[in-house]
């Protein structure tokens, strides 16, 4: 009989543990705060808007060459050739090699007045051209377009600071 008894015991035991443990585990834990962020470094941080100005110091001016022809090779033959004044001007007028930049070249056909047939070819190339002398900027324009002759066109001009 002794065994019955210690059998009812043991349960009873298991039971009280079990209740223990589901209360200790209930029981309300501590919060912590997240970690303060670290000090910031001493120093000064200032921030703003401004406006600056000055007067201009050069000049990007786009210069370009164009042409009409026949035939694709005898539009593109043109517009180099026209190209190779419009340079060799800028040459003369001692724009460096550095300031003078390709920045188009193009060919196209024409179209008649029902827009089908294809009655010649256009082509062209473009040079962004920085001048340095501001102040000589309109005599170098003038003196390059000539150089281009018929061919020479005259697309943007922007002054800026460098």
């Amino acid at each position: 009989m002794p065994a019955r008894r210690v059998l009812p015991s043991l349960a009873v035991a298991g039971l009280v543990g079990a209740v223990a443990v589901v209360a200790l585990l209930n029981v309300p834990q501590q919060v912590r705060a997240a970690p303060a962020d670290p000090a910031p470094e001493a120093g000064v941080q200032v921030e703003g808007v401004g406006t600056a100005s000055g007067r201009p110091d050069i000049l990007r001016v786009t210069i370009g060459v164009e042409t009409s022809a026949e035939n694709v090779d005898e539009a593109l033959t043109a517009a180099d050739e026209a190209a190779r004044r419009v340079l060799a001007a800028l040459r003369v007028a001692d724009v460096p090699e550095r300031d003078v930049q390709t920045v188009n070249v193009s060919v196209w056909p024409r179209h008649g007045h029902e827009g089908e047939e294809i009655t010649g070819y256009t082509a062209r190339h473009d040079l962004l051209v920085t001048l340095r002398s501001v102040d000589q900027a309109g005599e170098t324009i003038a003196e390059v377009v000539e150089a281009g002759g018929n061919a020479a066109r005259v697309q943007s001009l922007a002054y800026a600071l460098e």
